[in-house]
């Protein structure tokens, strides 16, 4: 097999190695290693695109997609009509709602824990009083229904749903959603969402959406005048609550798909990727996609321009410090706020991301392994990972670039990994051949063949070389047919009587397998 294998043209064990790589990093996919190569790929395209213009929605046509964010920030936590409060108070909170609403938002988010009474109980019932009579004529309102803490439990328990100040409120027009998204337990960063969570709640088993896929049913009834969506996303929460209400049994295993009209939502490791394209923080004005407001502006200073939220998605949340909200993302530090409101754009402008259709990404593989195949066999080590190197971030990260916007990916991740496998497998096959091929020049300077081995070193008797001062010269070894090699000299013209051979400065480069021959010392 082994004598087979010497046989086979470098570019064809390339060729194979590459295919056995490719195989196996597809089978694969869901390691951790794998998955590494893959997040890390994603978050360099998000970088290279979230500061361009074609990611706005506005750019998309898409002008539903436009923010505000109301942000209790920490000037506005240190003001003295705030005087750094324990938690955030519910008097300022419906300040902001009130403001929202009159200015006609297009959806309010509340991404305030309201899930215990505060210290100042008239102000509690203020803001209850006014949800429970919350207008129909508003705009749709999303409070937060989080889980209690999980810690020291299975994280595939059910768990259970916290209850809120609002107990016993039901409203068509208010919406309760989960914040729940998921932090790499590598790095700490935030990179995908939870679709909907799974949980009990007074005695029953109970699906809740995310904001984003609320928020993405609002949006489309909204455009189409309806309330189909809505009613479509109530179907598929039903479907997927658990049967029985056990805080101590494991999630289903088989969630069923979320179907909002011809749109199939699936719980899958790269549809759950979220594109970040809205960094933090932002400049007070208004921009394509984003206005970001003080919440002390609106409480306390008498800010009354309600046109930075008509017809915007208004989000209410906090960036201050003691809030302790604030979580690593690709783009660097971000409000929990914040996160939010990139998972609704990302879910609604791009949907969630998929992989090319198989047959596209087989046949960009295996073009991939062709050109990596030619370059490996036919260049010397550095040259070779420059060339491939460079292939990659000329031709194919162009490519995942323009589908990355279309909520496609072409993974560079993987040809990246692949290089680096493939390289290490070259080199392998590399350092054994020339093992071998010593072991051969060894055999051939002591006058007989390399134990076990039947294969020589065939060298010319006389190369008449012209040139006598010269001291060293490189010759090349060239594979015969069986499987030997005879040695060329380069220049030729080379007295074999006159040079040894440096068996052990034999090596490669990309004219083939070369070694250099030694003038003799006349004396010896």
């Amino acid at each position: 097999m082994a004598a087979f294998w010497r046989r086979v043209p470098g570019f064809w064990q390339n060729f194979i190695a590459g295919l056995l790589i490719i195989g196996a990093l597809l089978s694969l996919d869901r390691t951790a290693v794998v998955k590494t190569w893959e997040d890390w790929a994603v978050d360099i395209m998000i970088r290279l695109n979230s500061s361009l213009d074609r990611m706005t929605g506005e750019r998309r046509g898409r002008t539903d997609l436009q923010f505000t964010f109301l942000d209790m920030d920490e000037h506005s936590f240190r003001d003295k009509s705030w005087n750094e409060p324990f938690h955030v108070p519910r008097d300022k909170v419906l300040k902001l709602l009130q403001f929202a609403v009159a200015g006609k938002a297009s959806i309010i988010v509340v991404d305030v824990n309201l899930s215990k009474q505060g210290t100042d109980l008239a102000a509690d019932k203020a803001l209850v009083d006014y949800v429970a009579n919350y207008p129909s004529s508003a705009p749709p309102l999303i409070l937060m229904r989080a889980k209690r803490n999980q810690e020291g439990r299975d994280a595939s328990d059910l768990g259970e749903f916290r209850k809120t100040i609002f107990a016993g409120i039901k409203h068509s027009n208010v919406h309760f959603a989960q914040p729940l998204f998921r932090r790499d337990k590598r790095d700490g960063v935030v990179r995908s969402w939870v679709l909907f969570d799974q949980g009990c709640f007074g005695g029953q088993g109970l699906a809740i959406p995310s904001v984003q896929l609320l928020s993405y049913a609002l949006l489309k009834d909204r455009a189409a005048g309806g309330l189909q969506n809505l009613l479509d996303l109530d179907a598929s929460m039903n479907a997927n609550a658990p049967t029985t209400c056990n805080t101590n049994k494991k999630s289903s295993p088989n969630l069923r798909p979320v179907i909002l009209g011809k749109t199939i939502f699936r719980q899958q490791r790269l549809g759950e990727r979220l594109i970040y394209s809205i960094p933090w923080p932002k400049s007070s004005h208004i921009s394509s996609d984003l206005a970001t407001i003080p919440a002390v502006f609106v409480t306390d200073r008498g800010f009354k321009n309600y046109k930075e939220v008509k017809d915007r998605i208004t989000l209410i949340g906090a960036s201050y410090g003691a809030s302790h909200d604030l979580h690593l993302t690709p783009l660097g530090l971000m409000p929990g706020t914040l996160i939010i409101l990139n998972a609704i754009k990302s879910l609604s402008l791009f949907d969630q991301i998929q992989p090319p259709p198989l047959y596209i990404r087989l046949a960009f593989l295996f073009t991939f392994i062709l050109i990596l195949s030619y370059v490996f066999s036919k260049y010397s080590n550095i040259i070779k990972l420059l060339v491939v190197s460079t292939m990659v971030f000329i031709f194919f990260v162009p490519i995942s670039f323009w589908f990355f916007k279309y909520g496609v990916w072409f993974d560079f991740g993987i040809l990246l990994l692949e290089i680096k496998l493939q390289h290490t497998v070259s080199e392998f096959l590399e350092v054994r051949e020339l093992k071998r091929l010593r072991k051969q020049l060894l055999a051939f300077q002591s006058n007989k063949s390399a134990s076990g081995d039947s294969k020589s070193i065939n060298v010319p008797a006389a190369f008449n070389y012209s040139d006598p001062d010269e001291l060293e010269v490189q010759v090349r070894l060239k594979r015969n047919k069986d499987g030997s090699f005879k040695v060329k000299a380069s220049p030729a013209g080379l007295s074999s009587a006159e040079f040894d051979i440096d068996v052990e400065g034999l090596k490669k480069n990309q004219s083939g397998y070369v070694l250099d021959l030694k003038r003799r010392d006349p004396s010896s």
